[in-house]
């Protein structure tokens, strides 16, 4: 099974169980459950153990649960009609000259870093509350 069709499964296995992502954190125990999510869609990968928890947890075989296990390739963004991202990304259209220059008055000229940060989405009544917590890292002068 390629690892397409083997996260599309574990995804599956998911929600046929009902399950949460904070259910699978609980039940992984070492990752949040925003980077769980990211897994299970290639975006992050677990260690074997995660993984065997992780099959565990959903009653699958622990080898398409290894699936979570590669390394990911992050190609499939930023194009997309899917309205949720649609609309992230019309947040950064809207706000992002703005968030950039608001950076630079704080920290100087660098960049949020996507590879040492956490994201967490949460539900506050009828609102959405995403929240990027990024190391900021300033860029090189040679």
């Amino acid at each position: 099974m390629d690892r397409a069709a083997a996260l599309q499964k574990i995804r599956q296995a998911r929600e046929a169980q009902g399950l949460s992502y904070d259910d699978l954190g609980k039940a992984i125990g070492t990752k949040d459950t925003m980077y769980i999510a990211a897994a299970l869609h290639g975006q992050h990968r677990l260690n074997a153990e995660e993984a065997k928890k992780l099959a565990q947890a959903l009653g699958i075989d622990a080898e398409t649960a290894m699936a979570t296990t590669s390394m990911p390739l992050r190609t499939d963004f930023p194009l997309t009609t899917d309205p949720f991202k649609y609309r992230l990304m019309e947040l950064v259209g809207v706000y992002g000259d703005a968030l950039r220059e608001r950076s630079n008055e704080l920290w100087g000229d660098g960049i949020l870093s996507a590879i040492d940060c956490k994201v967490t989405l949460e539900k506050k009544g009828e609102r959405g509350v995403i929240t990027i917590d990024a190391k900021f890292l300033h860029y090189k002068e040679f």
